[in-house]
Formats: C-alpha cells, structure tokens, sequence
C-alpha cells in the first residue's frame, strides 16, 4: 500500500514534466480543415442540444394559441371639410388636377378611412359566437356615435363619421362581421372593449386567462397580433417589469402595466400577451419610443382589469364603465377633494370643493381607488356621495353615465 502511495504522488510531480514533453499540435491547413467539416450540421441544435427542448415548446405553445388571436379591422368612411380630409398638394396644384380659384376649402367631401389591430378570443355567446378583446382604441370609430376628428395642421378638426363597420380576420384567413358590444373609452377608463363575431366559427380558439399577479420579472412572454398589417406574427421576449407605473396613465385607470421587451408595433394594440403555459396575462396596449416603432419597450393591460369587466358582463350583461363624472385630490386631511364636475353630476348636486367623507359608505384615500371603484359600477346605478361642504355634512345620491 505503502508503495502505491508513493507511486501516486511521483506522478504527480511528473505531470508537468509529461506535459512538456508532448508534442506540439500541427495547425491544420485551410484544406484539411474544410475536410474535416464536411457533413457537420451548423445550427443552435448541434451547438447548444438543450435548445432543442425549448425551441419545440415555443412552437407548441404558438400553434396552440395562434387560432384564438384575430385581426380587428375597421372600416370608415368620414365627411368633413375637403381641405381637412384631402388637402391639395403642390403638385395637385402644378399639374392642374386643383384649381386654387375653384376650390372651396369647405366643402364637405366624403373619405374612406380605416384601421386595425388585433383581439384574441375569450369565450362565446349563448348562440356559440365568439366574444373578442380588444383595445377601446382600436374601434375608437365604432364608439364616438357618429363624431370624431382629424388633425390637420396641428388643429383638431371635427368630422361626420357617416359609416363604420368591423371585420375580424382568423388566423385561418376566414374574415367575419363583428359587432361592438361595448367598451371602456382610453381617455377615462380602461382602454379595453368587448367585439362579437356576428356568426360561428368553428375553427377559433377560446383563449385560457392567467392570473397576473403570479406575473414576475424576467419570465418569457410571447406577444401576438398584427403589427403594421402583418397578421399572424409573433414575437418572443421577456417580462421586463412585471408592474409599471405609467407615466401620464396610458388608460387613466389602469396606471400599472406589464412591461415586456417583446417587439411590439402599430397593429399589436388589444393583442394578447401570452405566458410559457399559455395564458394571456396581459392586452398589448402602448409603446414607449421616439422613432415610433418598437425599442423593447411595450405595455401590456394586465389580465386582471379584463377579468373585472368580464365579470360585470356576465352578471349584468354590461361591458362598458359607467363614467366617474369628476377628478379629484388628496389632501392632508385623509380625504378626497373634487376637483372638477361633469354636467350630469354637478346637476345632482356635487360641487367642486366637496370632500368626500365616503362613497357607498366606504372611504377611499386615493384618487384611482375611488375612479376605479365608480368606473366597475354598471352605468346608470347609483352612488351615495357622503361630503362635507363649508363645514356641513350632506348626502348626495347621484346616477352615473356611461363612459
């Protein structure tokens, strides 16, 4: 035993001497080189074999959720001042096409217009048609009642909407009518809306909700839609911040977003953003960016405030907010003060400078804890206002509009 001890230790200090002693490696020349890499196969499979796993889960996951997310088109037609809505250019001037001693710069033309975006699939109607999420903004035509407007010249011109309809477009290329059955306007609410295919479709796929605050940084997330018209695309990135103050709030009641660095454009709006199970998480709604495409820098409506509406649909059959009709602030008091009335409810009798003592007897102490609480309301329910004016308490019960 004694000798193989000894023998164990002599070779350790023959390593080097051995490694020494080893011949040196010939470089190979660029012949022999190209030979003997005949017949590998270069890809991220052969360099890295556990991409192979993931690489197949991916493409599981955007096969199985691809059939649940549709193209939302609008299609509209404006009337308004023809110089607004079709101003000449300088070669419609040169060339003669525009007379400048004929034109009339109000006369009311009509122009087709349109836009799109993106849905996903979130359950169906007692007649089996599909219901779809998607951004308020996004069939911002269809909500207006017939009014909207037009920049033009760094001025907000009004216009007639005098038609608008929607189309939805399946990942299976079949396009749909489809009908609005409400929504939360962007400006004061949700920026979310509730679309119904107006006929059957057999092929789509009803899309499975998350929970959003199991939702942390750093966890892949797949954002699908159709950014600029390209229908049927999907990105792969991360969650880069799983609970985002906005600044400025994209959606005046939403405030917290999910910010993912998954490459989001034009067209991705009310698009789903889809965890590694499968799950929608979130509704792709803004970007971040100076040059207007994307920078790594989406937003995505967490899937709770979706969830919310769904169930305000389901137990009143109502999608839309009602109006919280007045902004308000807080003050070192613990209480809110209005700040400014809408018509309807300064004509029930609130008034700016109220505080706000509590609402349906309950206290709220910040200003979206209370905009978010009147806006979850079913428009055209009540709401018992307990404030104090000049020192003197009043109840002031008051009926809500709808956004």
């Amino acid at each position: 035993m004694k000798n193989k001890i000894l023998s164990f230790v002599a070779s350790l200090f023959l390593l080097p001497a051995v490694a020494k002693a080893a011949p040196a490696v010939k470089p190979l020349s660029l012949s022999e080189a190209m030979t003997s890499l005949r017949g590998l196969r270069f890809s991220s499979h052969y360099l890295n074999p556990s991409l192979r796993g993931d690489q197949r889960a991916l493409m599981r996951l955007v096969k199985k959720v691809s059939p649940g997310v549709v193209t939302v088109t609008i299609h509209v037609t404006d009337r308004g001042p023809q110089l607004a809505l079709n101003p000449p250019t300088m070669g419609d001037i040169l060339s003669g096409r525009i007379d400048p001693k004929t034109y009339d710069p109000k006369k009311l033309i009509d122009k087709p217009t349109g836009d799109l975006g993106s849905g996903f699939i979130i359950g169906r109607d007692e007649l089996g048609r599909p219901l779809i999420i998607t951004n308020a903004h996004v069939v911002d035509p269809l909500g207006r009642n017939g009014k909207s407007s037009v920049e033009f010249q760094g001025t907000s011109v009004p216009v007639d909407i005098v038609s608008a309809t929607m189309t939805v477009t399946t990942a299976g290329g079949s396009t749909y009518a489809a009908t609005l059955i409400g929504y939360s306007d962007k400006t004061s609410g949700y920026d979310l809306a509730l679309v119904r295919m107006d006929a059957q479709c057999p092929d789509c796929q009803i899309l499975k909700l998350g929970v959003d605050d199991k939702v942390a940084a750093g966890e892949f997330v797949v954002a699908m839609g159709a950014p600029l018209g390209f229908s049927g695309t999907t990105t792969f990135g991360i969650v880069s911040n799983a609970d985002r103050k906005a600044r400025g709030f994209i959606s005046a009641l939403v405030g917290n977003y999910i910010q993912t660095d998954a490459p989001i454009n034009p067209g991705n709006s009310g698009g789903p953003l889809i965890d590694i199970s499968g799950n929608v998480i979130g509704v792709n709604e803004w970007i971040a960016s100076q040059s207007g495409g994307s920078v790594g820098l989406g937003f995505a409506i967490p899937i709770r405030f979706v969830q919310g509406m769904l169930n305000r649909y389901h137990t009143t059959n109502v999608f839309d907010s009602a109006d919280p009709g007045l902004t308000v602030q807080a003050t070192k008091l613990g209480v809110l003060k209005i700040t400014s009335t809408s018509e309807n409810l300064k004509s029930q009798g609130l008034e700016v400078g109220d505080l706000i003592s509590t609402v349906d007897n309950q206290t709220f102490t910040t200003p979206i804890s209370l905009m978010r609480y009147l806006a979850n309301k079913t428009p055209g329910s009540t709401a018992v206002f307990d404030v104090i004016r000049n020192g003197y308490g009043a109840d002031i019960i008051v009926t809500l509009g709808m956004l």
